[in-house]
């Protein structure tokens, strides 16, 4: 199975519409979020 990472620096979630794509609906397997303004944060509480 393919990972992911996600690279979307000041986007998260508003703007990163194809990432939080992925994250509900994609069929790989996505092992971390990197945005800097959302640093230390869950992904389930960003999107």
């Amino acid at each position: 199975m393919e990972r992911i990472v996600v690279l979307a620096h000041g986007q998260f979630p508003e703007r990163a519409k194809t990432a939080v794509g992925l994250l509900r609906y994609g069929d790989r397997e996505v092992v971390a979020v990197l945005d800097r303004d959302r640093a230390g944060e869950r992904v389930a509480e960003a999107v």
